[in-house]
């Protein structure tokens, strides 16, 4: 058991880090106007403006946190089954997280643990 929780924290570690964080981070620089790539032209023929600044600091993290746990909640459903190398070790991940990734990442620890940019607690 030790074991597979020294995976998940790893992993969490890691989907905290490379995944969410880099999302939000990504998509505040298109809001910020700075970007000139296909989403933020997007964006701005949307409407999106420096004044909507206050409401995407809100969405964009609510965005990235609802999409992550649906991934986690299909993988504790067996919708989706994914492996992640280790160190060498493949490890599945619903074996690992015993069906309670999605409510770990719902109860904002991993976000609390390991995150860099804002998260809210519901």
């Amino acid at each position: 058991m030790a074991d597979a929780d020294a995976q998940i924290e790893r992993f969490a570690s890691d989907l905290i880090k490379y995944v969410r964080d880099r999302a939000i981070h990504d998509l505040w620089t298109v809001m910020s106007q700075k970007a000139n790539d296909p989403t933020a032209r997007r964006w701005r023929q949307a409407g999106v403006s420096p004044d909507s600044e206050a409401m995407l600091r809100t969405v964009i993290p609510d965005v990235v946190d609802s999409t992550i746990f649906m991934l986690l909640d299909a993988i504790d459903n067996h919708r989706l089954r994914i492996l992640v190398v280790q160190d060498g070790k493949t490890v599945d991940l619903y074996e690992a997280g015993m069906s309670e990734l999605g409510m770990e990442y719902a109860g904002s620890e991993w976000c609390r643990k390991y995150s860099k940019e804002p998260f809210y607690e519901n």
